[in-house]
């Protein structure tokens, strides 16, 4: 698993699989960007029939059912296990690395997986109870608190992880004013990558022009 989530990791034995890591080392975030798509569907994008607008659709509903194996596969596959240590470095990303792996692990990468919390303690099925879920919740903010290179969704997940320990109760939860500074931090965060974002889409524009205007002015283009 290392080979495929680590870059810097090439054991011996498989020394003659080295061409095919860079390939495999986009399989983590490939998944992540597809899981982030199927929580925004699942989440805004509810689908109904088109004879019926008060009726979920049944592949709507059936993404509903399939999407907690989903991830859990995924998790399993590249998130932290419950015995593996944290590194012993003082390389920020190979510190950052392995707690963005044990969120995985334990649901906390995103506000649709934290949230999943209360219905887990409310499935009876599950042997899963509300101090289970304050400590997990506990958790996923501990490993939260520990990234230091924080992304937009970050602030927005410590938000999301301090409203369930507030409906858990028992004041495991920050203090509102540290939960608004993760409000403050979501707000600039986003108003960033909506700008570099804009920039990205108008570089492609001029770009897309440029090799319009290449094409319009090639004299062999009719050959």
């Amino acid at each position: 698993m290392m080979f495929i989530s680590d870059e810097t990791f090439i054991p011996q034995e498989f020394k003659d699989w080295k061409i095919f890591k860079p390939i495999l080392n986009t399989f983590s975030c490939r998944g992540r960007k597809a899981l982030a798509i199927m929580e925004k569907c699942l989440c805004f994008h509810t689908t109904f029939y088109a004879h019926d607008d008060n009726r979920e659709h049944r592949l709507y509903r059936g993404l509903q059912y399939r999407y907690p194996f989903i991830y859990n596969d995924y998790s399993e596959f590249f998130g932290a296990n419950d015995d593996e240590l944290a590194p012993k470095s003082d390389i920020p990303e190979v510190t950052n690395d392995w707690h963005r792996r044990k969120l995985i692990k334990l649901g906390g990468n995103s506000y649709m997986n934290i949230f999943s919390i209360l219905r887990k303690i409310k499935d009876k099925k599950l042997s899963f109870n509300k101090d289970d879920g304050k400590e997990k919740s506990i958790e996923i903010r501990k490993q939260l608190m520990s990234i230091t290179d924080k992304t937009t969704k970050d602030p927005i997940n410590l938000v999301s992880v301090n409203i369930v320990l507030g409906l858990l109760g028992g004041g495991t939860r920050d203090p509102t004013k540290t939960i608004m500074e993760y409000c403050r931090q979501s707000k600039l965060k986003n108003g960033r990558h909506l700008k570099e974002r804009e920039k990205e889409l108008l570089k492609q524009e001029d770009d897309t022009r440029t090799a319009i205007d290449i094409k319009k002015n090639d004299p062999y283009q009719d050959e």
